[in-house]
């Protein structure tokens, strides 16, 4: 008798796929062929049918499970189907689990270190008293996946309820803008696009990741945050913050992942363009797709610490003004973002020592490079809490980026080190961390907004907060002379620039800053007036004055501690991640302060004088510098705030059945006394024919309504998420987004 031959294969795909949590994946629900997914350490049923009737005394059958096309031990499981069979979450197996005639029913066991990926299967048939052998390859998609719901994976997330939000949850928010004005922006990560696994395999393979060592979690988020951006090995997205956007599309543009995966995976090159906040939902589709629970997490503000000095370093002239370079390191300068945006992904870590499991961060948003490569982390929350910087991966990169400290240094001719402290600030960098709540989606607010600071650092001035940091100074000697040098300064005089909440585009704002004498010296004093309009001042009441007028009850001479006080005041357009656009307004002029006195000098900047400035994002940066004549103290500060655009309102005029078409209605008005060009709407939703649609409108004329209709049908029952987009030559980044049920019909 001939071997058996096989007549077809089949493993119940949308069966397995309910205890296997992957029931979303539309690849498992589509027409025709379905693909398999199943998660890793856990058993999925099969049945082959033959052409023959199966003879349990001599027939023997051997499924071959294969990743890559050079198997290894890792890489391939290949097991005969029997009986009886003990259960070894290390090992392969098949279990017979019912005999009928010709068709064979089977369990197949994963080992719970099984690298992920699309497998391949071929069933091996011979006879016991022969050699001769049939051989079928199941030619459909198979993936195997991580598995967090399983205790013994190292993606194992002891509160099971929260996969919901981190591996099973296909839409969320990132949080944007400057620290009084952060807003969530939705983001549909889409991981269960039929497009995402391949994409995924895609570019695990143009990174060259080695096939055995696609089942550790650790090296995979590495990876990740390595293939995402383009900088090193084709990766996904070009990162790009200049506002030229021409030959792409503008990362204000996107609505989510998808788009961008698919574009990557049919031109097999990179795609244009992307910022952090891109890089970060693509890598959380990515992650989600692959079952490794993750997060996007936003910090206001943010380092960018250049030389590894634990410090955030600025510099100035002997006359306060600031310097684009780092004097002291021609590499580049140190940064500091508006915002940045990152991810957490959840495992355990084998690899370090006891306590540093759960949440790691991971950038692959390009700053510089780790290991040679621009690729950054996972390093565990609690070593950058704690400031253990020697555990793997980038510990001090991301302390730094969450608790640096603000230095700002003067040329200093007479100092040892050319350089003298103006001031510290250990209050400024990791501001505040978001990422979005569990379980809760607010499309219009946010009621969906979680504060995690607490994870990255201990709360800011305690004595652990100050601990952690230098924890990490202590086991760097380039941060220890920073230290060293950085000491208390006593100064007489005390300045406050005063911070801007909000700032409606087309409404003008006030740069103000507040000035204390509180000196009691006798000092020789001359009297110098501001330059007439170029400061406003108010006495000690509030009380405004007229430009160019000093308070005093004299026209100079000896008074008691009276400082004479040259002051600089600016705004500026940035982009968000701290690199100047252009110079809205600067003035300078002098003032006298006397005794116990207090002092406030402003300017005033007209919508007229920064909307022609505005870049993306439209974020706006205001600056202050002084100096002290008589003891020649200087001071600055600087405080980022974002000019307010509306938000797209999405409604429809109907209610939402299955299957049938309707409309979306999108507007929102237009905040600008100028017509706006080029507009185009782009609407995004998993739950919908074609995914997303974009709209070309009419111009819209100043103040006027920007409205469109999108065309959209359902193709899901219940809630389905939206995220809208606008974009015009004079404004863009407007967004919106709303959760709709749909009906059966």
């Amino acid at each position: 008798m001939e071997a058996l031959a096989v007549d077809v294969v089949y493993f119940y795909p949308k069966e397995n796929a309910q205890t296997h949590n992957t029931f979303k994946f539309e690849a498992v629900n589509e027409e025709g062929p379905k693909t398999t997914i199943v998660r890793r350490g856990q058993p999925f049923s099969g049945v082959v049918r033959f052409t023959r009737p199966y003879d349990v005394n001599n027939d023997l059958v051997q499924l071959v499970f294969t990743l890559g096309d050079k198997p290894t031990l890792d890489t391939q499981g290949a097991m005969f189907v029997k009986r009886e069979v003990v259960a070894d979450k290390h090992s392969w197996s098949a279990r017979l689990t019912n005999l009928e005639n010709d068709t064979l029913s089977f369990e197949v066991s994963t080992p719970v270190t099984t690298p992920v990926g699309s497998w391949t299967l071929r069933v091996v048939t011979r006879r016991k008293d022969s050699e001769a052998r049939e051989i079928y390859d199941f030619e459909q998609d198979f993936y195997i996946l991580f598995n967090p719901w399983n205790p013994d994976d190292l993606t194992y997330m002891e509160d099971t309820n929260l996969l919901q939000e981190y591996v099973l949850n296909d839409v969320g928010k990132v949080w944007v803008g400057p620290l009084k004005t952060t807003r969530g922006k939705p983001w549909f990560y889409g991981q269960f696009d039929a497009v995402v696994l391949p994409a995924c395999m895609f570019m695990l393979d143009r990174a060259e990741m080695p096939f055995h060592q696609r089942g550790d979690p650790v090296k995979m988020a590495r990876v990740i945050s390595r293939i995402v951006n383009s900088n090193d090995d084709g990766g996904v997205l070009i990162g790009r913050w200049d506002g030229q956007y021409e030959d792409g599309t503008a990362p204000s543009e996107w609505t989510g992942s998808v788009d961008i995966l698919q574009q990557y995976l049919e031109s097999q090159a990179e795609v244009p363009y992307g910022q952090c906040w891109v890089f970060a939902g693509v890598v959380t589709t990515v992650c989600r797709a692959l079952g490794i629970p993750s997060r996007v997490v936003s910090n206001f503000v943010s380092a960018h610490d250049a030389n590894s000095s634990l410090t955030v370093d600025k510099y100035y002239t002997e006359t306060m003004e600031e310097l684009e370079f780092d004097p002291n390191n021609p590499e580049g300068a140190d940064s500091i973002w508006n915002y940045h945006v990152w991810n957490d992904v959840w495992m355990t870590r084998p690899d370090l020592p006891p306590g540093y499991g759960g949440w790691q961060a991971i950038d692959a948003t390009p700053q510089e490079a780790s290991a040679g490569m621009y690729q950054c982390g996972p390093a565990p929350l609690e070593a950058i809490k704690q400031g253990v910087i020697g555990l793997n991966f980038d510990v001090e990169f991301m302390l730094s980026s969450v608790n640096a400290d603000l230095m700002r240094w003067r040329i200093s001719p007479e100092s040892e080190s050319r350089y003298s402290v103006v001031d510290t600030n250990s209050y400024h960098i990791g501001r505040m961390i978001l990422t979005k709540k569990p379980f809760v989606f607010d499309p219009i607010g946010d009621a969906d907004r979680e504060d995690i600071t607490n994870l990255y650092k201990h709360r800011e001035g305690t004595a652990s907060e100050r601990i952690a940091l230098l924890n990490g100074v202590r086991h760097s000697e380039r941060a220890k002379r920073y230290y060293e040098v950085a000491t208390n300064l006593q100064n007489d005089m005390k300045f406050k620039l005063r911070e801007l909440d909000t700032v409606p585009i087309g409404k003008p704002f006030r740069i103000a800053v507040d000035i204390q004498n509180t000196s009691d010296q006798i000092l020789p004093v001359t009297r110098r007036l501001l330059r007439p309009h170029l400061l406003q001042h108010g006495n000690s009441d509030g009380k405004r004055l007229p430009y160019g007028r000093l308070t005093g009850d004299g026209l100079g001479g000896s008074r008691l501690g009276g400082r004479n006080i040259k002051a600089v005041l600016s705004a500026t357009s940035v982009f968000y991640n701290g690199v100047r656009a252009d110079v809205v307004k600067k003035v300078e002029g002098k003032i006298f302060v006397g005794p116990g006195k207090k002092e406030q000098i402003g300017i005033q900047i007209s919508a007229d004088e920064y909307l022609p400035k505005l870049v993306e994002y439209c974020n706006m940066k205001i600056s202050a510098m002084a100096i002290v004549d008589e003891t020649k103290q200087s001071w600055a500060d600087d405080d980022d705030f974002q000019v307010l655009r509306p938000s797209i309102n999405i409604k429809f005029n109907e209610d939402l059945v299955i299957d049938e078409p309707t409309a979306a209605v999108l507007s929102f008005v237009n905040p600008l006394d100028k017509t706006l060009t080029g507009c185009e709407f782009r609407l995004t939703s998993s739950g919908v024919l074609g995914r997303t649609i974009r709209l070309a409108i009419d111009d819209v004329p100043a103040r006027g309504l920007v409205s469109g209709q999108l065309p959209v049908q359902p193709s899901k029952l219940g809630n389905i998420s939206f995220v809208a987009t606008f974009k015009s030559k004079e404004i863009m980044d407007i967004n919106g987004a709303a959760t709709v049920e749909v009906l059966e019909g």
